[in-house]
């Protein structure tokens, strides 16, 4: 349980030490600290306990600016949140400053749990702790598996380079002097990359407060197959018929 009212609604067993970090590594990109919001938590806690049950699967809710991580272990792992953030922050190894383009260039180069944790424009932070069985093979009993969803107003991760170029600022002397010597610990083994990363639209919107939908009975979901459409030999669709033209009278 969280003593410090202020930083409540979800189950991390540190939710200062996940706010610190986050503040941490903004302040090497000149990001202004985030602020913990209850609400914010409160859904993230909601969606993290619903992944919770289906083994630690990383699937986003559908709301723009949510960060995800999960890790498996025998025995079962803690309670505690913070190492999503170092998993999060160590994909700047993989982000090219350099970039003419830095959203088209970058993005597919999965990064975008750090791009989220230090984008400007974003203000506030809650986040909340799903906790579940977890099936190892060979294992005597089963273990366990902690999933850490976070979410954050505004929301980055906006799908323009000239965003990006705004709210992705690169390190400062400082804090690149200190990474460069050893002092900080990017450590990009622990974080589980969630395949479904998708930026929000072009152009940010106002985030209103609301509760998230119930979740559904499977967070994946597959279109059904057009049989109508497609050739049982293979290849692309075929055109529908066009209809018959009705006869004169």
């Amino acid at each position: 349980m969280v003593d410090d009212p202020l930083l409540g609604g979800g189950k991390c067993a540190d939710p200062q030490a996940i706010l610190d970090l986050h503040n941490m590594y903004r302040s090497w990109h000149s990001a202004l600290p985030l602020v913990w919001d209850t609400t914010l938590a409160a859904e993230a806690q909601e969606w993290a306990d619903y992944l919770a049950t289906k083994q630690c699967q990383l699937v986003h809710a559908g709301v723009p600016g949510e960060n995800l991580f999960m890790r498996a272990t025998y025995p079962k792992p803690d309670t505690t949140c913070a190492m999503a953030a170092t998993a999060w922050y160590s994909e700047i190894v993989w982000y090219d400053w350099t970039a003419a383009r830095p959203f088209d260039y970058n993005w597919p180069r999965n990064v975008g749990h750090f791009t989220q944790m230090i984008w400007a424009d974003s203000s506030y932070l809650g986040c909340g702790l799903g906790y579940g069985s977890y099936i190892f093979d060979g294992a005597p009993a089963p273990g366990g598996c902690k999933v850490v969803a976070c979410r954050y107003q505004g929301p980055g991760n906006w799908a323009t380079n000239d965003l990006f170029r705004q709210n992705v600022r690169p390190l400062d002397p400082v804090a690149k002097a200190a990474t460069s010597q050893g002092v900080v610990s990017l450590d990009a083994g622990i974080n589980v990359p969630d395949a479904n990363d998708v930026p929000p639209q072009a152009s940010p919107r106002a985030r209103r407060r609301r509760r998230p939908p119930s979740p559904p009975e499977s967070p994946v979901r597959r279109r059904p197959k057009d049989r109508a459409a497609r050739d049982p030999r293979g290849g692309p669709p075929r055109p529908p018929k066009r209809p018959r033209a009705s006869p004169r009278a």
